[in-house]
C-alpha cells in the first residue's frame, strides 16, 4: 500500500454518510479488497463480513434494480470503463436508503483489474427531488391555469392548464404583462387595486371576464398571492386561473329558472289568494245561505209543531183528528229531521262547527238516549240492552250535544236496519298513550256488505234494500265527522245477515263529580199552570212572524202571564220604555231592526239591564249562541222548540215553579200497531198487494193512501198498522213484508 492510497483509507474510515472501497474478481467472483468503516453506519454490515462474502452488500441492493447494476458492472468489466448509478439499498434494520456508486477500474503491475469506488448517501438529495419533480408534475397537470410572475408582473411561468385557458403558447406569452394579456373587460381601476392587494403583501381573489388569444369571451376566477423568498421579501407572484365559463353559464340559467319559479310561485301564490277569497265568498254566501234556509224552514216548521202539539193536547179533538195530528207532527219531526241533517253537514263542510267541551255526566246521556230508543226499538219487536257489564268512567269532559247526536245515530241506524232480534249497546275504555272511551253499538240486521262498508260513511250514501227512501243519508256521515271533530275514529265491522258493529274510539278526559253542573229541566209531563204563591210576570214577545206571536202567546195564557208584542226592534224598544216587562222573547231576525241591535239598544235604557232578555231564532248555528249572548241576551232558545224549551227556560232566569199533570201521560196515544209479518198480509188480495207495492216504490202518496184505503175495509187492525209505518215513512218494512208473502205463496 503506497502513502497515497493510506491517505485515502484514512480519509474513507471518516467519511460520515459514505465509505470507500476497492474490490477485485477472483474466479469470478467480486471480492473486496478494502472497504471503510462507513458501509457499517450506511448499511449494518460489519467490514470483515463483507470483506469475506462481497454478496452480502449485493443483497441490500433493492430486487428491481439489481439486474440494472449487475449489467452496468459486467459492462464497466469488459470494456473498463468507469461505473455510475444510483441505487435503493436496505439497512440491516429495514430502513431503505438512496446512495450513488462511482467507482473506476485499474490495472496493477501483476496484470490484476480492481476498482476503486466511492458509495454516498444520496437519500435526502433523491426525496427532495423526488418532490421538486412530483411538484413540477402536479402544476404541469393541474386543470387550473398557474402561472407566475416577477414584481414587474411580467410572465416567468406557465402550466399547460394555463395555455389552454388563454388559447397563447408559452414562447407568446413569455416576458408580456398580465395588463397585455387581460381584455380590457377588466378596467385600469380593477387591475390597479389587484396590484395595491399585492404590493402590500395581501391576496387577491375575484371573478373577471377575459378573452382567449382567439377573441372568444370566457369568465374566470383569479387568485393571486405574494411570493416570498428566504429573507422574506416578495420575489414574484403566484396567479391561479380557473375557468369557470360553464359554471357562469349553469348559474346563469339557475338565476333565470329561480326568476322564473319566483314569477310562477308569485302567479300560484295569486291564484292561491283568488281561491282562497273565493272559498272564503263561497263559504260566507254558504253561511247567509243557511242563515236564511234555516229561518225560512224552521219559522213555520216552529208554528206547525206547536200547534199540531196544542190541538193534541186539546181534550175535545176526536180520535180520527187526534191520528191526523200525529201524522202532522211525525212529518213535521221528520221534516225537521232531514233539515237538521242537511244543515249539519253543510255547517261541516263550511267550517263552522264548534265544539264544546265540558264536563258530562257520560252515564246519565246514555241512559237517556237509550230510555228514548227504547219507544222505537219497541215498535218493531226489537231489544235495546245496555251492556251492564260495561265499565266506563261515569264523568267525562267533552261535548254533551254532539255526543248524545253520535248515540242517537248509531242506534236509530241499527234499529233501522234491523228486523229481529235486538242491539246491544257496550261502552269501554282503551289504554294507549293515553285514555280512549270505546261506544260499541251491536244489531243483528241485514249486515253490509265489504263493497258497501267502504262507503258508507259517506254523505248521501244510502246501502241495501232496506235503505231505500230511509232519510237523507246523512246520518252516518254527520256521525263520523262529529266522531272525527272531537279526535276520534268511526269504524264499522259487517257481515250479509248476520249484522253489524259500528265502534266509536274517542279521547278520554275523566272529571269529578264535583265539575257537572247538576242542573236539571222540568218535567217531560205537560204544565198545568204556575204553582202556588209564584209572580206574575210581564212578557214582550218580539216576532215579525204572527204564527210565532201567537203560539208563544199560548203558552204564557197557561201560566196566566201578561203578554204584549211587537212585530220588529224599534217597537220593542218603545214595549219596553212604556211597559217595562220583566221578560223578553226575542226573536235573531226582523226587519227594521233585529234582535241583537234591539237588545243593545235596550240594554243601555233605565232598567235595561234588569229585563230578562231571550234570543228565539231559527238560526242553523248553534254556536251563534256566544254572539248572543255577547250581545247582552241571558239565554238562547232554537225553532222549532218544545214547550218545555220555553217553561224550563222561564224557571231558570224568573225562578218560576210549576204545576204538573199527574200521572205524566204521552202527548198522544199511538194506535195499536201489531207486529206487521207476510201471514196477515195474505188477506189481501193479489191486485190489492201489487197497487201496494208498486205505489210504495214509486213514493206516490195518493196512490199510498188510495191503496191502505182498500185494506181497512178487509181488516182494520191491519190498516192501522200500514197506517203507521206509512206515517214514520218506514216503506220498506212494508215492502219487506209483501216480499216475503211472495216467497211463501
Amino acid at each position: 500500500m503506497n502513502e497515497s492510497e493510506m491517505r485515502l483509507r484514512i480519509m474513507g474510515d471518516n467519511l460520515p454518510d459514505s465509505y470507500i472501497y476497492q474490490f477485485t474478481y477472483q474466479d469470478e467472483k467480486p471480492r473486496f479488497l478494502y472497504i471503510s468503516s462507513g458501509v457499517e453506519r450506511l448499511h449494518g454490515v460489519k467490514v470483515d463480513d463483507v470483506l469475506q462474502d462481497a454478496s452480502i452488500l449485493l443483497k441490500r441492493v433493492a430486487p428491481e434494480q439489481l439486474p440494472a447494476y449487475l449489467e452496468a458492472e459486467a459492462a464497466s468489466r469488459r470494456e473498463m470503463t468507469d461505473f455510475s448509478m444510483d441505487m435503493r439499498l436496505q439497512h440491516i434494520g429495514g430502513e431503505w436508503r438512496w446512495v450513488h456508486i462511482r467507482s473506476r477500474p485499474r490495472k496493477l503491475e501483476n496484470g490484476q483489474v480492481v476498482w476503486d469506488g466511492l458509495v454516498a448517501d444520496i437519500t435526502d438529495r433523491h426525496l427532495f427531488e423526488t418532490e421538486i419533480n412530483r411538484l413540477a408534475q402536479a402544476v404541469e397537470q393541474n386543470p387550473s391555469g398557474i402561472l407566475i410572475t416577477d414584481l414587474q408582473d411580467k410572465v416567468l411561468f406557465a402550466n399547460q392548464a394555463c395555455m389552454r385557458i388563454t388559447g397563447y403558447q408559452f414562447a407568446e406569452i413569455y416576458g408580456k404583462t398580465q395588463r397585455e394579456l387581460i381584455s380590457t373587460e377588466l378596467t385600469d381601476a380593477q387591475f390597479d387595486e389587484i396590484k395595491t392587494f399585492l404590493k402590500a403583501g395581501k391576496p387577491w381573489l375575484g371573478v373577471l371576464k377575459n378573452r382567449n388569444k382567439q377573441g372568444v369571451l370566457y369568465w374566470e376566477q383569479i387568485n393571486v398571492s405574494p411570493v416570498y423568498d428566504d429573507t422574506g421579501t416578495i420575489a414574484s407572484y403566484l396567479y391561479i386561473r380557473t375557468d369557470i365559463t360553464e359554471s357562469k353559464k349553469v348559474e346563469e340559467e339557475l338565476r333565470q329558472y329561480k326568476d322564473r319559479l319566483e314569477e310562477q310561485v308569485l302567479e300560484r301564490t295569486m291564484e292561491l289568494v283568488l281561491a282562497r277569497d273565493a272559498a272564503d265568498t263561497a263559504n260566507r254566501a254558504k253561511t247567509v245561505f243557511l242563515a236564511n234556509m234555516s229561518h225560512e224552514l224552521r219559522t213555520p216548521l216552529n208554528a206547525i209543531l206547536g200547534f199540531s202539539n196544542l190541538m193534541r193536547n186539546d181534550p175535545t179533538v176526536s180520535e180520527s183528528q187526534l191520528v191526523n195530528l200525529n201524522i202532522i207532527n211525525r212529518s213535521g219531526e221528520h221534516l225537521l229531521n232531514l233539515i237538521n241533517e242537511v244543515l249539519d253537514m253543510a255547517k261541516i263542510e263550511a267550517g263552522q262547527v264548534q265544539l264544546d267541551n265540558a264536563s258530562i255526566d257520560l252515564g246519565c246521556l246514555v241512559r237517556d238516549v237509550n230510555d228514548m230508543m227504547q219507544i222505537r226499538a219497541q215498535e218493531k219487536g226489537l231489544t235495546l240492552l245496555l251492556d251492564q257489564s260495561s265499565e266506563f268512567p261515569r264523568y267525562i269532559k267533552g261535548d254533551e250535544a254532539r255526543l248524545r247526536q253520535v248515540l242517537i245515530n248509531l242506534i236509530g241506524n241499527a234499529v233501522k236496519f234491523t228486523v229481529q232480534g235486538g242491539i246491544t249497546v257496550r261502552l269501554g275504555i282503551r289504554e294507549n298513550t293515553r285514555s280512549h272511551l270505546l261506544i260499541e253499538v251491536e244489531d243483528t240486521g241485514v249486515g253490509i256488505s265489504d263493497e258497501n262498508q267502504r262507503h258508507i260513511f259517506e254523505p248521501f250514501v244510502q246501502v241495501g234494500e232496506y235503505a231505500v227512501n230511509q232519510g237523507s243519508g246523512l246520518g252516518l256521515a254527520i256521525t263520523c265527522q262529529f266522531v272525527e271533530l272531537m279526535g276520534g275514529q268511526l269504524s264499522v265491522k259487517s257481515e250479509l245477515g248476520k249484522g253489524s258493529v259500528f265502534l266509536v274510539d274517542l279521547p278520554l278526559e275523566a272529571v269529578n263529580a264535583a265539575d257537572i253542573n247538576r242542573h236539571e229541566g222540568i218535567s217531560k209531563s205537560n204544565v198545568l199552570g204556575l204553582a202556588p204563591n209564584q209572580p206574575i210576570f210581564r212578557v214582550l214577545i218580539v216576532d215579525d212572524q204572527l204564527e210565532n206571536q201567537l203560539l208563544l202567546t199560548k203558552l204564557m195564557d197557561v201560566l196566566g202571564f201578561p203578554v204584549k208584542t211587537a212585530n220588529n226592534g224599534v217597537e220593542a224598544i218603545e214595549q219596553f220604555q212604556r211597559w217595562k216587562p220583566h221578560i223578553i222573547w226575542m226573536d235573531r231576525r226582523m226587519p227594521t231592526m233585529d234582535g241583537i241591535q234591539a237588545t243593545q239598544h235596550i240594554r243601555k235604557l233605565p232598567g235595561g239591564k234588569a229585563v230578562k232578555i231571550v234570543a228565539v231564532t231559527a238560526s242553523a248555528f248553534v254556536e251563534q249562541r256566544d254572539e248572543l249572548i255577547n250581545a247582552g241576551m241571558d239565554d238562547f232558545v232554537r225553532k222549532p222548540y218544545r214547550f218545555n224549551d220555553i217553561y224550563d227556560c222561564l224557571s231558570q232566569l224568573l225562578g218560576v215553579a210549576y204545576i204538573f199533570e199527574l200521572p205524566p201521560v204521552a202527548l198522544a196515544t199511538e194506535p195499536s200497531v201489531l207486529a206487521l209479518t207476510s201471514d196477515r198480509l195474505a188477506i189481501l188480495t193479489a191486485a190489492c198487494r201489487d197497487e201496494l207495492k208498486e205505489a210504495l216504490e214509486c213514493l206516490d202518496s195518493d196512490r199510498i193512501t188510495n191503496a191502505i184505503a182498500q185494506v181497512e175495509r178487509l181488516d182494520a187492525e191491519l190498516y192501522k198498522t200500514l197506517s203507521y209505518f206509512v206515517a214514520n215513512f218506514d216503506y220498506p218494512c212494508i215492502l219487506k213484508a209483501l216480499s216475503s208473502h211472495e216467497e211463501n205463496y
